[in-house]
């Protein structure tokens, strides 16, 4: 059981949906404080000062309600513009709408979000995307329409950090962009756990996968992986393997790339346990990554988080964003690596297509400046 006084949290102000000016922001509930089984998304408390917005976004799969409970506003339902104040319960069963505070006292609100009851009205995949590179932008939207998969299928969530929308870039049908957090940690991987959890956390699919935005994946990476966990359903995530490229070219490696600071010891130890377990090959440039194989005394993982689909539900216990230990920093833990930690520790069924879906792009850098 948990009680929480609306007078007495703490809060957060973001850009809620692409609004104008700041919010302030409580998530009351969360969703990893339900059931897995619960409709139920979350419950916020929010407050719009003078001149903000929550901007003008839609729900497909949930339904959510406002209820106004001091000040006035305008509210955006579908087309039209209503005038709402206190005492005004507001239901969205998923048409546009937006709230904008257009008077001279502050609006506060409940929000309460609950997900379709229907699984049909869902899309099966939420691909969540993290950019600060507005020309990768397009190259992300076009490996997700062009997976084989009905367009209903699939949500793509594109985590925009520190930039606009491009211009010149269509929106599609399967294309939503969220304004990241400003506020989010300086250090490159921690923000972009944050960043990608900001996107699971709106995520509407009953599965997440994660696409930087200068990898490619085949056609059939989401099928594929879909498959897997239909035939498997006590597996709560299954990975694919991957192709590595470099400057548009396939690139065998003889060494292990992805090891911080050049430790050429550590790289060797890495790249040399990577080969007795069969994931390198020299003069290959195909990786079959595996998920827990022994490497000095411990299991290891060598998945990267583009390999990855897994279910929504999983993301409660483990979300991708926590503090980073002395540890995490000081060996230079990437984010895919540390939530494959997790994992690890926490014994989650894993498994795997076994098929290559997913080029990786060596020396593209992290999408996330540091």
């Amino acid at each position: 059981m948990k009680i929480t006084n609306l007078a007495h949290h703490s809060w957060e102000e973001i850009v809620a949906h692409g609004g104008v000016g700041q919010i302030r922001f409580a998530r009351l509930i969360g969703s990893e404080e339900l059931s897995p089984s619960s409709a139920m998304d979350f419950v916020d408390h929010a407050r719009i000062p003078p001149g903000s917005s929550i901007g003008a976004h839609r729900h497909d799969a949930s339904t959510e309600v406002y209820v106004v409970l001091e000040g006035k506003a305008r509210y955006l339902a579908g087309e039209d513009w209503i005038r709402v104040g206190p005492g005004d319960v507001l239901l969205n069963d998923g048409g546009r709408h937006a709230l904008i505070n257009d008077g001279v006292e502050e609006v506060e609100i409940l929000v309460f979000q609950a997900r379709s009851a229907d699984p049909a009205m869902r899309p099966r995949v939420t691909v969540v995307t993290v950019s600060n590179r507005p020309h990768r932008i397009a190259h992300a939207l076009a490996q997700v329409d062009g997976q084989d998969l009905s367009r209903d299928a699939i949500e793509h969530l594109v985590v925009l950090d520190g930039i606009e929308a491009p211009t010149g870039v269509a929106q599609g049908a399967l294309a939503t962009f969220v304004p990241g957090n400003a506020e989010a940690s300086a250090y490159r991987f921690e923000r972009l756990g944050a960043l990608r959890n900001l996107g699971i956390e709106l995520a509407n699919g009953d599965t997440v996968a994660l696409l930087d935005d200068d990898n490619d994946w085949t056609p059939d990476h989401l099928p594929s992986l879909l498959g897997v966990l239909d035939r498997n359903p006590d597996l709560a995530a299954v990975h694919s393997w991957r192709e590595l490229w470099r400057q548009g070219q396939p690139h065998p490696v003889d060494t292990y790339p992805w090891v911080l600071g050049g430790d050429e010891e550590r790289q060797r130890v890495l790249f040399d346990a990577q080969v007795s377990a069969g994931i390198l090959r020299l003069g290959d440039h195909r990786a079959r990554d595996r998920h827990g194989f022994p490497c000095r005394g411990q299991l290891f993982s060598c998945v990267d988080a583009g390999e990855w689909l897994v279910r929504r539900s999983l993301f409660r216990d483990i979300p991708f964003s926590a503090p980073w230990t002395y540890t995490e920093l000081l060996y230079g833990y990437c984010d895919d690596y540390r939530f494959a930690r997790r994992l690890l520790e926490a014994n989650v069924a894993v498994g795997c297509s076994e098929q290559f879906t997913l080029r990786y792009s060596l020396g593209g850098g992290s999408q996330v400046a540091p």
